[in-house]
């Protein structure tokens, strides 16, 4: 019976080291804002319609210069997305530099997801709007921990299509910061402590994370 206990401990402790490392390369700051307007894709014509910046692109480079990793956003008309696909109001993934051409997302907290949409970095209007925009790191400003870095994402300024159904984003100002954060060492993003959001608003959250609203 110990050998079994001592067995599984192993197992335990290998997977916690595989999703973890000490010696990820340190990154230099970066930041950006820019102020994003999306097409009514219910439109059949969206596609052709002009004067809308509907993605945001940020390069984190290291201490030397390197490129190491790219964070790509953009709505489901993302044309760039070659086998990923985005999906919500606007979605971030993060990848590692040079490997464009996959459906790996760091800023998932589900090592090998099975699905592109399993993120907090995917964007609902209900989720941002009003007292659900409050919410820490599931609302209007999120945070992602990996990889000896922090990333966050935030929207402001937030204008919403209300005829629908449901609310649909149509503009915002958009900002996303890289610093180093050495406590920092999964492989991808540290899910945040699900006691944290609240549940007395009644806000939508798990469109995007059902892994952890559910546990």
């Amino acid at each position: 019976m110990r050998v079994f206990v001592y067995l599984a401990l192993l197992i335990s402790l290998l997977h916690v080291l595989a999703f973890a490392q000490d010696n990820w390369p340190l990154i230099q700051p970066a930041q950006k804002v820019e102020k994003i307007s999306l097409p009514d894709i219910d439109d059949p014509n969206h596609l052709k319609a002009a004067g809308f910046n509907s993605t945001f692109d940020l390069a984190i480079r290291s201490t030397k210069g390197d490129l190491l990793y790219k964070i790509e956003c953009g709505n489901p008309d993302r044309s760039d997305a070659k086998v990923f696909e985005y999906s919500g109001d606007f979605q971030c993934r993060m990848i590692v530099a040079g490997k464009e051409v996959t459906s790996v997302d760091l800023l998932s907290e589900v090592f090998r997801s099975t699905h592109d949409w399993q993120s907090r970095a995917r964007f609902f209007a209900s989720e941002v709007l009003g007292r659900c925009g409050e919410i820490a790191d599931y609302g209007r400003e999120r945070t992602f921990r990996l990889r000896g870095m922090k990333i966050t994402l935030a929207m402001s300024d937030i204008k919403a299509d209300k005829s629908g159904r449901v609310p649909t984003l149509q503009e915002f100002t958009f900002r996303a910061d890289a610093v180093p954060d050495a406590s920092a060492k999964s492989q991808v993003a540290e899910a945040p402590d699900p006691s944290l959001r609240s549940e007395s608003l009644g806000c939508p959250l798990d469109n995007s994370v059902p892994v952890n609203f559910r546990k």
